[in-house]
């Protein structure tokens, strides 16, 4: 009997895998730094999926739980690569209390400054700031 020869499964610098390979690396740095970014914060969020319609549930949090997935509190886990766009609403609903009525904070300018400080693609996309992961 002859013994078969497991593939070459290292990764050279060549060719197209290692454009794909490297394009994927890519991509989840970036979301990786913009789930960061966006760490314990008090807005919310929702994930566009590639060829899917936008969710209007909005989440707490978003997360990378490994390093190639991406996860809203009510949306995933999806593959990084089928992301494309995190939507944040700047409105942070505050309550008060039982008899005083619930506050509104608008917190646009700081999530604006905070994206930029860290070279974030973005847009406002109505009332909502849309991020990127730059392709």
């Amino acid at each position: 009997m002859t013994a078969v020869s497991k593939p070459d499964m290292r990764l050279t610098n060549t060719g197209e895998d290692s454009k794909i390979i490297t394009r994927q690396l890519f991509l989840l740095m970036n979301w990786k730094n913009i789930t960061s970014v966006l760490h314990k914060k008090p807005w919310t969020y929702r994930l566009k999926i590639i060829y899917e319609p936008i969710v209007t549930d909005w989440s707490n949090w978003v997360i990378t739980p490994t390093e190639t997935y991406i996860e809203a509190e009510k949306q995933g886990p999806y593959q990084a690569s089928q992301i494309e766009w995190i939507d944040i609403n700047p409105i942070e609903i505050k309550v008060i209390g039982r008899i005083m009525p619930e506050k509104e904070i608008n917190h646009s300018d700081q999530i604006i400054q905070l994206l930029e400080d860290h070279s974030i693609v973005y847009k406002i996309a109505g009332d909502v700031i849309r991020v990127f992961c730059v392709h």
